[in-house]
């Protein structure tokens, strides 16, 4: 020790150079040696700062810095306190490549370890400094600054700290270079952005902006993901368009796509393949998103005729198509990683995971466990490891039928419901009175800090790609019921971590779109109770993802729906539907709304007027976010659907302010019900007619407002904008009224998910606009031929008489021949009971 401190400390350049190069052979590969050594790094961390070092010993002493950090907790603990860090950053921008290789090796070795703060490598110069060296002549160079930047992207902040420093373009670059190891390290550090993004993605889904879910506006697209989209674009550029591509478009030899897909066969490594699949599934969740918001815009601002929306709907952007062409690609061997991953998770636990594809379990375990024990295929910064194969998968297959079907096939269930299984329990939440660990107890916190962020990320992947593939289909639906994996998701609905429970959420609402998993979710396993607890969550994503599951389990039984009253929804749901975030409030207005399916239920009805004024119901009604307007109205329609008692309670509920609703929302000239759209509109129309089959008080409250006039303006108006202009096919029409209640009542409206998002965003036809407002008349004009054989009631005559002079009749007649069947039928029975 002595010799080692007198040689460092040295006049002789000769003496302090050796001493150098003898302490780090001594250090390499001995952890007691390190230990023993840590006191002379300040002396080394000195000699890295010396301004007039030469080369030699500027190398040696950035190499020696790097060496003290490997394979040991102390040792990286000890070269960050010594400051070495601010040290070899500066060493960076070094004039000398040998210097500053040397350096960034460093870095990369202190980086391995979660130990190590990021935040000196995410400030501004040392971000540009890094991203400078993805573009040096020297390839060695550039792949160690690549693999310190991936260290960077652990979250979507710290992506979107590195993408505005320029590295997408680099790494970008440095992927369409001829050199493999170069290949292979632009795509570590790419797979770092994309993936470090993934949480804003996993939220989107959990809270139900997926599958008939929340419908919020899609937030701003992370501008390194757009950055990645564009370069698929500019690989993609049509021939007539080569001369001239778009200004600061990145210009590559190859296809994106087509680079990514070629590694494997260079190295087919599990880093490879995982990257890849992490890279794919990121670009087409964006590219899904960006084809979503563009819809939404052209909705919002009425430029097109629906005829030609539908068309643009049928025609997905290139990019799309080539982003799920690719993911059909991957997603072979990223169930093969699912594998391994499921292996690895059960022998840590002491349990069996299931083959894939029927194989024999003992014959693939011995491959699987060996790829498992390869040296690690996603470290990094960002957290990346086998445990995040199951989130990728829910990634890749979004809400594509096909991949998702793929994935069925392939056994995903089963591996996922392993996972699942063999995942360790949360840790126990800590008391508010411990201590935080002490110094000699950090390095040991922090690694049982990664192995739970491990754990959770498994737990959580597996969970959405559960409900991903259950809300699709029956078949995961069953094979998670017969691999008893509904007590995990059951105890997850309780875990620590926020993206677990919404994730459990997002099982449980898969698994409720049949009736078989829904008995054993909710009534064999008691999932209601702890269900509507989330909706009381401190986490927005975990409520937003329990309305949508409560939305779908109250629709069929009413058992069920009783328990979940019981549990005390309506009083959790009304307050989140005052919520600041519009997937929530969607979300919840959607579960309000599938709770009063059934108004006939008085109680049900009574309690929600009790706990949802009159005031928050026109904000509802009057919401900017379309989705939530038009949950509104339908839940206004199914208000409306409770017979004349239930009727007189809706006029107490508004103080008289009923009526003036109903003429704002059917004013063509006032903006009321424009947000809604033509969903929201024929929701109104119903609301209408079921008040047109109140009593006969109601009938004349009807009578003396401005409604009439507004009904023969729906039975004259063209299609709104938005509608499609005819009808179509006769069976186009039918599903709009159901003629069930002799007074022609339609039923109340259920805002499911089973159908999906088609379903969620179809809009009815200019026919079926005007069924509701026929059935109106209908009920307007309704009486008991039993009890008048011969004439109708003098209030019914009456108002034929005042229905013909407004000019009813002649508009019933125009119709008469409408091509909808629905429509010509309810017509004629309205012309009968107007004559």
């Amino acid at each position: 020790m002595v010799s080692h401190v007198a040689g460092l400390r040295s006049a002789d350049r000769a003496l302090r150079l050796r001493t150098l190069k003898t302490l780090k052979n001594e250090i390499i590969g001995s952890r007691s040696k390190k230990l023993q050594l840590l006191s002379l790094l300040q002396d080394v961390v000195e000699l890295a700062n010396k301004a007039d070092g030469d080369r030699e010993e500027l190398v040696q002493s950035a190499a020696t810095l790097g060496s003290f950090a490997v394979g040991t907790d102390d040792g990286v603990r000890a070269v960050v306190a010594q400051g070495a860090i601010a040290t070899l950053l500066r060493a960076l921008g070094a004039a000398d490549d040998a210097v500053v290789e040397a350096a960034a090796r460093s870095l990369k070795l202190i980086y391995r370890s979660p130990l190590a703060p990021r935040d000196p490598l995410l400030q501004a110069p040392a971000l540009r400094t890094l991203v400078g060296l993805l573009a040096s002549s020297k390839p060695h160079i550039a792949e160690t600054a690549a693999a310190v930047l991936a260290r960077c992207c652990a979250t979507p902040d710290e992506c979107a700290a590195v993408a505005a420093a320029g590295a997408v373009p680099a790494l970008l670059a440095m992927l369409a270079a001829p050199r493999p190891s170069t290949q292979q390290a632009a795509l570590e550090a790419l797979a770092a952005l994309v993936g470090g993004s993934a949480d804003d993605a996993a939220a989107a889904q959990l809270g139900g902006g997926s599958e008939g879910g929340g419908g919020g506006r899609p937030g701003p697209q992370p501008a390194h993901l757009s950055q990645l989209l564009e370069a698929l674009t500019a690989g993609s550029t049509p021939a007539g368009d080569k001369q001239h591509p778009p200004a600061g478009a990145v210009q590559l030899q190859a296809p994106l796509l087509a680079q990514l897909l070629a590694l494997p066969r260079q190295s087919p490594s599990p880093a490879t393949r995982f990257r890849i699949a992490v890279v794919v599934a990121g670009l087409l969740r964006a590219a899904a998103a960006q084809a979503k918001a563009g819809q939404q815009q052209q909705t919002r601002q009425q430029e097109q005729q629906q005829q030609q929306q539908q068309q643009q709907q049928q025609q997905q952007p290139a990019t799309l198509r080539q982003l799920r062409e690719a993911s059909r690609t991957v997603l072979p061997g990223l169930v093969k990683l699912l594998q391994q991953t499921a292996t690895a998770a059960a022998d840590a636990s002491g349990a069996a995971a299931p083959a894939a594809n029927g194989a024999a379990a003992p014959a693939a375990k011995p491959a699987a466990r060996q790829a498992a024990a390869d040296a690690p295929w996603l470290g990094g910064g960002g957290g990346s490891g086998s445990e995040s194969v199951p989130g990728v998968l829910a990634d890749l297959m979004g809400e594509d039928d096909e991949l998702i079907r793929a994935a069925l096939d392939a056994d995903a269930v089963k591996l996922l419901c392993s996972c699942l299984a063999s995942a360790p329990a949360p840790p126990p939440a800590a008391a508010a009175g411990d201590a935080p660990p002490s110094e000699a107890q950090k390095p040991a916190a922090a690694r049982r800090a990664a192995s739970e962020a491990a754990s959770r990320r498994l737990r959580a992947g597996a969970l959405r790609a559960l409900g991903a593939l259950c809300l699709r289909h029956d078949d995961a639906r069953s094979a998670v019921v017969a691999a008893k994996a509904v007590q995990h998701i059951a105890a997850a609905l309780s875990d620590p971590d926020d993206s677990t429970r919404a994730a459990a959420a997002l099982c449980v609402r898969g698994l409720s779109n049949s009736a078989r998993s829904l008995r054993v979710c909710v009534v064999d396993s008691g999932l209601a109770a702890p269900l509507v607890r989330l909706l009381g969550d401190d986490s927005p994503e975990v409520q937003a993802s329990a309305a949508s599951a409560i939305c779908n389990l109250v629709l069929d039984f009413r058992s069920i729906r009783q328990a979940v009253l019981q549990a005390g929804a309506l009083r959790l749901l009304v307050p989140l539907a005052g919520s600041m975030a519009p997937e929530l409030r969607a979300a919840a207005v959607r579960a309000l709304t599938n709770l009063t399916i059934k108004c006939e239920d008085a109680a049900t009805r009574q309690a929600l007027l009790r706990e949802l004024s009159w005031g928050a119901m026109r904000a509802l009604l009057a919401d900017p976010e379309p989705a939530v307007a038009t949950e509104s109205a339908a839940l206004l329609q199914n208000l409306f659907a409770a017979g004349s008692v239930g009727i007189a309670e809706l006029f107490a509920w508004s103080g008289g302010d009923l009526l003036p609703l109903l003429e704002e929302r059917l004013d063509p000239s006032a903006a009321a019900g424009g947000a809604a759209g033509p969903r929201g509109l024929e929701a109104t129309l119903y609301a209408v007619a079921n008040l047109c089959s109140g009593s006969e008080e109601h009938k004349a409250a009807v009578m003396g407002s401005n409604v009439p006039a507004l009904l023969l303006h729906q039975l004259r108006a063209p299609a709104p904008p938005g509608a499609a202009a005819g009808a179509g096919a006769e069976g186009a029409c039918g599903g709009g009224a159901a003629a069930g209640a002799p007074a022609g009542r339609r039923g109340g409206a259920a805002a499911g998910d089973a159908a999906g998002a088609a379903a969620t965003a179809a809009q009815p036809t200019a026919s079926q606009l005007r069924v509701p407002a026929v059935w109106a008349v209908i009920n307007l004009l309704w009486y008991d031929s039993a009890a008048h054989p011969n004439a109708p009631p003098s209030p019914v005559a009456a108002r034929a008489r005042a229905l013909k002079e407004l000019g009813l009749e002649a508009a019933l007649r125009a119709l008469a021949g409408d091509e909808c069947q629905d429509l010509r039928e309810r017509v004629q029975t309205a012309l009968e009971q107007l004559a």
